[in-house]
């Protein structure tokens, strides 16, 4: 009986904790938005991270994951 080593325990491990530390297995599709630096959309900024900070809740963007880009150790997460 020959052993299929390629779908081993050990090595199906490996790959999870690979992509776990290296963030493939968490494709994210938010990114923070930094405060606005003019002052309404500042004012507005600050009202509306007081309401939602109570509900932990971020006021964020939708991001595209690139898994080239990760693959590649050229994607950093926060990076934006």
């Amino acid at each position: 009986m020959s052993q299929d080593t390629e779908h081993s325990p050990e090595k199906l491990y490996l790959e999870l904790l690979t992509k776990c530390l290296t963030w493939i297995a968490f494709s994210e599709r938010c990114a923070p938005i930094k405060q606005p630096k003019t002052l309404p959309r500042k004012l507005a900024w600050v009202v509306a991270q007081k309401l939602l900070s109570p509900l932990e809740l971020e006021i964020v963007r939708r991001k595209e994951f690139d898994f080239r880009l990760r693959e590649e150790g050229l994607d950093w997460l926060g990076d934006d």
